[in-house]
């Protein structure tokens, strides 16, 4: 299902740069999609702070004239876009990926088949693992994990993306968190390195993905699968 209300919602929360009000009811809606029929919009003017008339007013940024229309077109969308997501899992083929992953290496020594699918399991049971998926790195590579994003959202797992930012106040961890810090070259380390040091020392479960695995051996002992290097993006 192309431009999905799941896919506008969460192309809009990516692309606000301002952390303000209407960025924070999409952060919500996000945050408690499993709990999407219950919530009322006098429960996010409650828990977000604001008006009923703010509400509907981003209600309409998508084309619904109040928050339960908005609501009811979610709902409507999600269970859609959920029996899609299923299906195209379904239809997975490991294999297939593999060899897509070794053409686009170009020649380069590519992992050997066994070796990446653990390292895609352990991923995968650190995802179902935990109640929330954070992404932290530069735009680019986060503009890739777009669909990753939006089917993982959809199926009920929240899924953001924060990028570095120049008045960084700090995040809000929690130790049911998975945090992953995808950065090519392993310079997040450095040009975010408020960021970087909060997510270290946090009791989150962490993942670095990085092309650059000397950059991040130093800090090894404190990720649950500190450095899954790949050679080239391929996802």
């Amino acid at each position: 299902m192309m431009n999905s209300l799941i896919d506008q919602l969460v192309y809009y929360y990516n692309s606000r740069l301002q952390d303000d009000i209407m960025h924070n009811i999409a952060c919500y809606i996000i945050d408690h999609i499993n709990d999407i029929e219950s919530i009322t919009a006098k429960k996010i003017v409650h828990d977000c702070y604001t008006s009923l008339t703010t509400v509907n007013k981003f209600s309409r940024l998508f084309g619904t004239g109040n928050f339960n229309m908005f609501k009811n077109l979610l709902i409507a969308h999600r269970v859609i876009k959920m029996k899609q997501v299923f299906n195209r899992y379904e239809n997975t083929n490991f294999n297939q990926l593999y060899d897509v992953y070794v053409s686009s290496c170009h020649g380069q020594d590519a992992y050997d088949q066994d070796y990446l699918f653990s390292l895609a399991n352990k991923i995968a049971e650190l995802i179902h693992e935990t109640n929330r998926v954070n992404f932290y790195g530069a735009i680019f590579p986060l503009s890739l994990i777009f669909n990753f994003q939006v089917d993982f959202i959809t199926i009920g797992k929240p899924v953001f993306i924060y990028t570095p930012k120049d008045d960084y106040q700090g995040y809000l961890l929690n130790d049911d968190d998975l945090s992953i810090i995808l950065s090519i070259t392993g310079s997040y380390i450095t040009l975010a390195k408020r960021e970087f040091m909060d997510i270290y020392h946090s009791g989150t479960k962490k993942v670095f993905v990085s092309q650059k695995s000397d950059v991040v051996l130093e800090y090894i002992n404190n990720f649950d699968d500190a450095a899954v290097w790949y050679r080239y993006v391929t996802w």
